[in-house]
């Protein structure tokens, strides 16, 4: 669909519109869904924050028992490399490729990449935060394919809400 406009001084404009559902090459769409899914939980993140929001309870608990449980991936991002080195970016994606579910927790802002990364990678978000905004959530419906917990309910017994996701 094209218009032809006419501005103010009287010069032309031609407007094509471009179609608000892009095109999708079906072939690579199903990239990340097609990683051997050999993970059932991975959280890339750093363990300690560095402002106000490091009062979260979340991440510690991680740092405690999450590196112990079977089929599930700790990353420390951080630079003192205290749990171990970064991962580069191609090494982050692959990991969540290989997970089940990606766990986000509270962040040093109200949203984190790596929820993005998540989605990206064909890992389901988990996030637990009671303050995690989601980006255009009027237009993009996150209850199809996120899963989100109270900190609450996950700190009353971790392992059990884990356990749960799966069933």
């Amino acid at each position: 669909m094209a218009a032809n406009i006419t501005l103010e001084n009287n010069a032309k404009i031609n407007i094509k519109a471009i179609p608000i559902k892009p095109k999708i090459d079906k072939k690579k769409a199903h990239f990340a869904i097609s990683f051997k899914k050999d993970l059932d939980f991975v959280f890339i993140g750093r363990v300690y924050l560095w402002s106000i929001e490091r009062a979260c309870a979340v991440r510690p608990w991680l740092v405690r028992e999450l590196s112990s449980r079977p089929r599930t991936l700790l990353v420390n991002i951080a630079e003192d490399l205290t749990f171990g080195p970064p991962l580069t970016d191609e090494k982050t994606v692959n990991a969540m490729q290989r997970s089940k579910f990606c766990l986000v927790t509270r962040a040093d802002s109200y949203t984190t990449a790596s929820f993005y990364n998540a989605i990206q990678s064909g890992c389901i978000p988990v996030v637990v935060s009671d303050w995690f905004v989601f980006s255009f959530w009027w237009a993009i419906p996150y209850e199809k394919f996120v899963i989100r917990i109270s900190e609450e309910l996950f700190l009353s017994n971790p392992n059990e809400v884990l356990d749960h996701l799966l069933v």
